[in-house]
């Protein structure tokens, strides 16, 4: 069984499977092509995302799924309700120069 949240990289296709809601009967995902080695994330993004800097995900563990593993995700200062289980290895980082990152509830 998958676990929401949890996200699946095939590197040679460059596809990624983020599994966004599970339960013991039905399972939703989200499947795209826009793996990178540098996502963006920022909360109060509502529209279109495809974690570029210009569209950010708006939830840390997006962006974490949409990376390669060892990948980058920028992160906007401020708080994060999510609580966040890391799959694979990568690196949160401020996104800007300054301000708080708060994660979790």
């Amino acid at each position: 069984m998958w676990d929401s949240g949890q996200s699946f990289v095939e590197r040679m296709l460059g596809i990624v499977v983020t599994i966004e809601r599970a339960d013991e009967d039905s399972s939703i995902v989200t499947l795209t092509n826009e793996a990178r080695d540098s996502v963006f994330v920022h909360g109060d993004n509502t529209g279109y995302a495809d974690g570029s800097s210009t569209a950010p995900w708006n939830m840390v563990w997006e962006g974490h799924g949409a990376t390669y593993p060892g990948g980058s995700v920028y992160i906007d200062p401020g708080s994060h309700t999510e609580n966040l289980k890391l799959k694979r290895p990568a690196v949160l980082r401020r996104w800007v120069s300054s301000g708080i990152v708060a994660m979790g509830q």
